[in-house]
């Protein structure tokens, strides 16, 4: 006889490793007809319920553990994606961080370049103004008027032995660069303008009112200290600005191109953080899937028992109600 055509009280277990896999040699477990014959028989007959019991709890043990390692499997990957997820945020933080100190670099760098192009054109002007008034006094009584005025003019406005003036810094930062005598120092800022306007009244003097000569000699002498100084100070600075100016608009369009890369950059991982997010949802939704079906197995185990006892209960019940002869033709059928 086939071992399918044996009684079921002598039907062979399988170990709970060749469980899984093998639905076939357990679908009295499956199928609640069979499920429910397979009670009968055992209570009817000397079937030890234990046994049966024994193997639904392992066949339904085998498919929980498979599910309980995916779900062990999916945590991992949870961990890893949950991980990455904050390496990606945190790196976007970082990002938008240097963007914004971008930003700010573009617009807060200030080079004075305009206030420096009015001050050049001032003291331009300045200086234009202070040659006209030496040449119009000089011009009527000089042969050479407009070369001895631009002599003069060099000798009694503009600094000969120092790079700065006196006037347009501060005391210890000018005998800091220049490490001379102070009364040299005031010798040539505040002395030789003096002999310059000197020279232009008096060699230019040709009965005008002695009001007038006063008045000239104390513009042109306050024009000497002033306009020609101020204009070499001022060049020096506006050379600096201009210099800036370049240097802002070079770093503007440097900023400018890296401010777009780092939008970029940051348009790209904030795309990676979307998908390692929905990534981590979907890992999330199996677990809760898995973790779900290896409880729906744990009690469908357990009504599979209890359907398996009531029905076993039930035969046993009956079975202890037959007569002899009965109980006699059970015993035979199975030994056949």
């Amino acid at each position: 006889m086939e071992k399918d055509a044996l009684p079921v009280s002598e039907r062979e277990e399988a170990p709970v490793e060749e469980l899984d896999g093998r639905n076939e040699e357990f679908q009295w477990i499956l199928n609640e007809d069979l499920l429910r014959d397979e009670g009968v028989m055992y209570g009817l007959t000397d079937g030890d319920a234990k046994e049966k019991l024994q193997t639904i709890e392992l066949f339904y043990l085998q498919k929980t553990k498979n599910l309980l390692l995916q779900a062990e499997q999916v945590s991992e990957e949870i961990q890893e994606a949950g991980q990455e997820l904050e390496s990606t945020q945190s790196q976007i933080e970082q990002e938008q961080a240097t963007l914004q100190s971008l930003e700010e670099a573009a617009d807060n760098r200030k080079t004075g370049f305009l206030r420096q192009t009015i001050n050049l054109i001032s003291y331009s002007a300045a200086v234009l103004l202070t040659f006209w008034l030496m040449y119009s006094w000089l011009e009527p009584h000089l042969e050479f008027p407009l070369l001895i005025a631009i002599g003069v003019y060099i000798f009694g406005s503009l600094n000969l032995f120092t790079p700065g003036s006196f006037l347009f810094a501060t005391e210890a930062a000018h005998l800091e660069e220049n490490p001379r005598e102070r009364w040299k120092l005031l010798l040539e800022e505040l002395v030789v303008p003096l002999v310059a306007v000197l020279f232009v009244i008096v060699w230019g003097y040709n009965g005008q009112g002695v009001e007038e000569a006063i008045a000239l000699g104390a513009l042109l002498y306050a024009l000497f200290l002033f306009s020609g100084k101020g204009l070499l100070t001022t060049i020096e600075k506006w050379t600096s600005a201009n210099q800036a100016l370049r240097n802002k608009r070079a770093l503007r369009l440097l900023i400018k191109q890296r401010i777009g890369e780092q939008k970029t950059l940051i348009a790209e991982l904030e795309e990676a953080e979307e998908s390692t997010r929905n990534h981590l949802e979907e890992l999330k939704e199996r677990k809760n899937e898995l973790e779900k079906e290896a409880g729906d197995f744990k009690e469908t185990a357990e009504t599979r028992k209890a359907y398996f006892m009531s029905e076993f209960a039930l035969a046993r019940s009956a079975r202890n109600q037959l007569s002899g002869e009965q109980l006699m033709q059970l015993s035979t059928f199975k030994k056949a």
